[in-house]
């Protein structure tokens, strides 16, 4: 029985993790591409200056925040409801055990 409570935690602490880390990861992607985007604004800055060290960094920061922003004010809209409706019937309910439509009564 102990066993069975231990396999049961480690596949909850896996099924959290794996999202989490696909989050950070894609994170760390995006803030890197935008750094390579954004570099020509460090030339406008002097070498020495700290604001000229860190000022890529920042910039990556906020345009990603727009980014987000941006997606998120789209996904409220009616267009981005139906397209989250659309690729909810295309490819969420392919996947064996989701079923949107129907309630599902739990143990």
């Amino acid at each position: 029985m102990e066993m069975k409570r231990l396999r049961d935690l480690l596949i909850d602490g896996v099924l959290l993790a794996l999202p989490l880390g696909a989050a950070a990861y894609l994170l760390y992607k995006v803030i890197s591409l935008l750094k390579k985007l954004l570099t020509p604004i460090a030339h406008l800055f002097s070498p020495g200056h700290l604001l000229g060290v860190v000022i890529v960094e920042i910039a990556a920061f906020m345009a990603l925040l727009l980014i987000l922003l941006a997606l998120g004010i789209f996904a409220r809209s009616a267009v981005g409801r139906r397209l989250g409706e659309l690729l909810e019937k295309a490819v969420l309910s392919k996947i064996p055990g989701y079923l949107p439509d129907r309630q599902v009564l739990c143990c």
